[in-house]
């Protein structure tokens, strides 16, 4: 969708196609994946290509630190989800 695709556009190497995996996972499950092994090779080629490029720069991309954090944000909010916070 172009507003999907506007959104994605914005980022750049490794962290392009790293977001893309998790936007559509999300957008798929309505959760993020707990590790890379659980994405499918095929979402990740596909979407590779559909961005015009390499399947491999997903390996490079940082599974934990700020900017997973951050993309993870940016995408409940594209689609309206808040994170829970247990107060216990």
């Amino acid at each position: 969708m172009p507003d999907e695709l506007k959104l994605i556009q914005t980022k750049r190497g490794d962290t392009k196609l790293g977001f893309a995996v998790l936007f559509k996972f999300f957008q798929c499950e309505a959760r993020f994946p707990y590790h890379k092994n659980e994405i499918p090779k095929s979402l990740i080629h596909y979407l590779a290509k559909q961005l015009f490029g390499n399947s491999d720069v997903f390996e490079q991309y940082n599974w934990t630190g700020r900017t997973i954090s951050y993309h993870r944000t940016e995408i409940r909010n594209y689609f309206g989800f808040r994170e829970v916070v247990n107060k216990l």
